[in-house]
Order: structure tokens, then sequence, then C-alpha cells
């Protein structure tokens, strides 16, 4: 069996587990970026949090023929609960890391409730939200820097959001990752590969579902809200102080959004 290695970020080890070759999860492994704990800490702390980062985020995606299923914990800390999910027109979209501060008016979810607000498909969603939130997490981590600098240069290097979005793309379910690191006073984006039906990816904490999934391959053919629920659960188990219910759930097919499990998340998500 091929071995994947799991990087959690530059400044920690990286973690070794054994896998079946398996497409899906070969392409989760080596897509994961987990936030470094403790530099989102000292931003916190700079940046005067109205809402703590999502530390242990725990976001999954699950595509099929005809559908695509979107799932998040709700943790926050040091303590509390926020929807990690929107979705509108056709478009969810989940996300971890530094969702939003008072210091500078930073909030991702409104940044993506903008993007999506006048999209008309999949690819102007992605688009807006190429271009629609890198500027505001950048003013937030610029203020970071020039306010707390030696906290920064901790920071400097890893990465500051993640977002995990599903949608349909050429009438077939979609999911992509785009990722913003900050580095050098500058805010970088990566563009994920973008995966098709019959998929799965995540973002943020998904060590113990990696080490779950190399030994049980069942849940490969488990329906898919059962996959997510139970992907949540296990992260949960794993980290309870960083991964936590109410777990949101959403699904997506060719006639719009259908929440399954709204947990913390509103109507006007």
């Amino acid at each position: 069996m091929p071995k994947i290695k799991i990087g959690n970020n530059s400044t920690a080890p990286s973690r070794v587990v054994q896998v079946k070759n398996d497409t899906a999860l070969r392409s989760i492994a080596s897509q994961i970026r987990s936030i470094s704990l403790s530099n989102l800490h000292r931003l916190a702390v700079f940046s005067l949090l109205s809402v703590a980062p999502a530390y242990g985020t725990t976001v999954i995606a699950v595509t099929t023929n005809d559908s695509a299923y979107l799932g998040a914990d709700s943790r926050t800390q040091p303590s509390g609960s926020i929807c990690k999910i929107v979705a509108r027109n056709g478009v969810a979209v989940g996300f971890s890391g530094l969702l939003r501060d008072s210091a500078t008016g930073y909030d991702v979810a409104r940044d993506i409730n903008t993007a999506l607000s006048g999209s008309r498909d999949l690819v102007q969603a992605l688009n807006s939200l190429r271009t629609d939130i890198g500027p505001g997490l950048g003013r937030s981590l610029e203020w970071g820097r020039r306010n707390a600098p030696k906290e920064y240069r901790a920071f400097d290097g890893k990465q500051a959001l993640s977002i995990l979005v599903i949608g349909f793309s050429s009438n077939a379910p979609s999911i992509s990752v785009i990722s913003w690191t900050a580095q050098n006073g500058r805010v970088i984006r990566q563009d994920g590969r973008e995966l098709g039906p019959n998929q799965f990816n995540g973002i943020g904490t998904l060590d113990a579902l990696i080490s779950y999934l190399s030994l049980n391959r069942q849940w490969f053919q488990a329906p898919p809200q059962q996959r997510i629920q139970s992907a949540l659960e296990i992260e949960n188990s794993a980290a309870p102080a960083e991964v936590g219910p109410p777990f949101s759930i959403v699904q997506i097919d060719r006639r719009g959004v259908r929440w399954l499990n709204r947990g913390p998340c509103e109507e006007s998500h």
C-alpha cells in the first residue's frame, strides 16, 4: 500500500498513514492544509476577534452522480458555536480559518454571501469568491502585521482561510477548494483541483478521519449524508474541544439547495 503524508503546516511534523490505493482518499490527503492552532491563537489576540477563529473546524463534501453534499461542525474557540456554511443560488460554501474580526470589520460569511448573491452559476460563483474574499482577509492580516509584528511573524507563511465549494459544473456535481495564505504582508490564493461526481474532499481538521478510512473502507459505500455525519462525529470524538456539534449538512441537486440539517445556520444562510 502506498504511504500518504498528511502535513499540518510548515512548522509541524507530517504524519504518515497507510492507506489502500483509492483515488478519493489520496486526493483528500494531498489537499489537506490544516491550520496552526497556536498561530491562530496569536492572530486572535492581536486582531481583537469578536468571534474566535474556527481552530479545529471540519468541513466535508461528498458528491454522487446527481447531487453534492456539504457538512460542517460549528465549534469555535474559546467556546460557542457558529454557522460555517453559506448556501444560495445553487452553490454552498463551507469555511475554516480566520472567520471575522472587529478591528477591521472583516467577515468571511458576509463576503461569501455577497459573492454568491450575484452569481448565476458555479463558474461565476467561484470567480466571485476568488476576488471578493481576499481583500477583506488581507486587511485583517495587514492590521495584525502592522500592530503586532512579532505575533504576525509567527503566523506568516501559514494558511489563514480555506473554503470548500459545492455546486453543479457542466450539469454534474462538483467540489472545489480555495485557500489563502499570509506571506510577507500579502495574501496568496491557492486554487485546488476541481472534483466531479462520486468524490469527496475536506478542509480543516481531518487526521482522525484519514486514519479511520484507511481501515474502514465501508464508509465509501454508505449514503452521503451518513458519510458526512460519521466523519464529523469521528473528528468530534478525537478532538471534542476543537470540533463539535451541532452539525450542519446541505444538499444541492439540479432543483437547488436543500438543508438536511441546519444546525446553527439560519434561513438567511
